[in-house]
């Protein structure tokens, strides 16, 4: 399942990004076996339309898309733009000690 990950700095999603191998999560090793790509330069908050605009440019949606950043309510006016403009479904924001399913 591809996804996409907008990750801030400090957070697991960034330590994916920048190359870790593997994880700890919950004490737990997870191997990390996914292609990733990164935006480097651009934030919601600053740069909403470029990303935006990069993103209408998918053939077709991820199945998911989780939005990470620092401030929720940045989160979630970027997940509502994405939904609106684009009509992604499966656009979300994690919140703390929700499982997702990779």
């Amino acid at each position: 399942m591809k996804q996409t990950f907008l990750s801030a700095a400090g957070t697991l999603g960034r330590r994916i990004v920048d190359g870790a191998r593997g994880v700890r999560i919950f004490g737990i090793p997870v191997p990390i076996r996914a292609d990733l790509y990164t935006i480097n330069g651009l934030s919601a908050p600053a740069e909403q339309k470029a990303l935006l605009a990069w993103m209408s440019h998918f053939r077709k949606p991820p199945a998911r898309t989780s939005i990470v950043h620092d401030k929720g309510s940045v989160s979630a006016v970027f997940a509502d733009a994405i939904r609106d403009r684009l009509g992604w479904k499966g656009v979300e924001i994690p919140t703390l000690r929700r499982s997702v399913i990779l």
